[in-house]
């Protein structure tokens, strides 16, 4: 009897109220919680080390470093700055080619310049000798001050502030636009998951060696071959607007010496619907009248390709010996 008793006891499963979840599930669903709370937090010394951009094989990653540890004393005659159109659209070879003034760029993506603010250019102003003139080179929608009101760029400018910035400074960033960086660490992870082999990571790491030494040849520049006219075309901004003040202050700010700054805006497609707004911004600002370029020497909707970035680098010259004549007199 003893033994029929004993088998009938409940075991310790059966006696759980039902639908409580047994401690086994709990810890599974600990560790489901806890894999992407860990992944977050391992994206930025991730992100940050050497290991993860000499893997990569984004160009704009490498150039956007570059300008972080460019070797001191290039003592450059000319200095492009601004947002990504003067990062692609100024050939410096062009440049130098009509005034034998040697050129650099520390232009930067537009969210870039939104982020990290004039501190590249500061930084390369602090190691080398003054220039003849520092350009701010803007798109024809950029004349004011950048924001960070663009989705386009947001992965970049992240990156850069991940690798090169204070610990605090960058976490500022990542607390109070949490949606930016929850994109930000989505999109590292993704690097190892892409299923086309443009995007998967290059273990070998010689694009990376590639873009730092054609880096180091061009002076930061980044040449962009050919167009592609539904892509150049196929975006309008949907406004326009500038800041007269903005444009003012970055001149007067870094207007020293024998240093000029002027602002330079990007030539406009000739598909663009903005046309007469830029021109009338152009008078209004007193900047140089606006350049209108064929669709054909542009890259995309915001950039020229290199037939086009010689062309707008030959105009620029001739505006700058134009400067430098009347600083003269």
């Amino acid at each position: 009897m003893s033994a029929i008793v004993q088998d009938q006891q409940p075991s310790a499963a059966s006696s759980q109220p039902p639908g409580s979840a047994s401690p086994r599930y709990g810890s599974y669903l600990a560790v489901l919680l806890l894999i992407p709370v860990l992944a977050l937090l391992l994206t930025f010394p991730f992100a940050a080390s050497q290991a993860f951009l000499r893997i990569s094989r984004r160009p704009l990653w490498h150039a956007t470093h570059y300008r972080y540890i460019m070797p001191p004393d290039q003592d450059c005659d000319v200095v492009i700055a601004g947002d990504s159109s003067g990062m692609i659209g100024v050939d410096p070879h062009a440049l130098e080619s009509r005034t034998g003034w040697k050129t650099c760029n520390m232009a930067l993506p537009y969210v870039g310049t939104a982020v990290a603010g004039t501190r590249v250019l500061d930084g390369y102003l602090a190691h080398n000798r003054p220039p003849r003139f520092i350009v701010f080179h803007l798109s024809g929608n950029h004349l004011r001050r950048p924001r960070i009101d663009e989705d386009n760029g947001i992965v970049d400018a992240w990156l850069m502030a991940d690798e090169h910035f204070a610990a605090g400074e960058a976490a500022r960033l990542f607390v109070t636009h949490p949606r930016n960086t929850l994109r930000f660490a989505s999109a590292v992870w993704k690097e190892f998951l892409a299923t086309q082999q443009i995007l998967r990571p290059d273990w070998s790491g010689a694009i990376y060696r590639r873009d730092m030494q054609e880096q180091a040849q061009e002076r930061g520049w980044m040449p962009e071959h050919g167009t592609t006219a539904d892509v150049v075309c196929g975006w309008q901004a949907a406004a326009i607007y500038t800041e007269r003040g903005y444009l003012d202050a970055l001149e007067a700010h870094y207007t020293r010496g024998q240093t000029q700054a002027v602002v330079w805006a990007n030539p406009a497609r000739d598909c663009d619907q903005h046309i007469a707004e830029y021109r009338q911004n152009a008078a209004t600002h007193g900047l140089a009248p606006a350049q209108v370029y064929d669709r054909s020497l542009f890259f995309d909707a915001f950039h020229l390709n290199t037939d086009g970035a010689a062309r707008n680098a030959t105009a620029l010259a001739a505006y700058l010996e134009s400067r430098e004549h009347q600083n003269w007199k």
